[in-house]
């Protein structure tokens, strides 16, 4: 038998090794994770804020959060590390934005409110002005008794 390339594996062994090992690391390192912290924390978060007023005043956006979220979920496993940063990542602004537009439809409906007690407030200061101005002024016999005032004519200049 003819041998093209001359055996020298022994020489070789420790590189194959070497080689192996770092494969062997590389896979380890990129590994899809089952689990992830992060992603459970923000769960956790998103089931708390369920149970407030925040799905109500940002529909949208808690969707988009519940989608956002979803999306990681269903990564896990089949997605590398980073990927799933970044889908965690993704749901967490998302998330970020719904507490915003919730938090400026508070304030909005605050606001609202606070209008409505300064025109009711207004109202009730006019009807006693008015109630306190028709109770000074003369009255019957009284305007009677009052000196006449000038007499204007139209077109006249005072």
């Amino acid at each position: 038998m003819i041998r093209l390339f001359p055996d020298h594996s022994a020489r070789h062994k420790p590189f194959l090794a070497v080689g192996f090992a770092a494969a062997l690391l590389v896979t380890a390192c990129s590994s899809k994770p089952d689990s992830y912290q992060p992603l459970n924390d923000l769960r956790a978060e998103v089931q708390k804020l369920r149970q407030t007023n925040l799905p109500s005043l940002a529909p949208t956006s808690f969707a988009e959060v519940e989608v956002a979220l979803s999306r990681a979920e269903g990564a896990l496993g089949d997605v590398e590390i980073e990927e799933l940063r970044h889908l965690t990542a993704l749901a967490e602004i998302r998330l970020a934005t719904a507490r915003a537009e919730g938090q400026t439809a508070a304030s909005r409906a605050e606001r609202d409110q606070l209008l409505e007690e300064r025109r009711s407030i207004l109202g009730r200061a006019r009807q006693r002005e008015l109630g306190a101005a028709q109770g000074e002024a003369p009255t019957g016999d009284e305007a009677s008794a009052l000196p006449p005032g000038p007499e204007l004519n139209e077109g006249e200049p005072q």
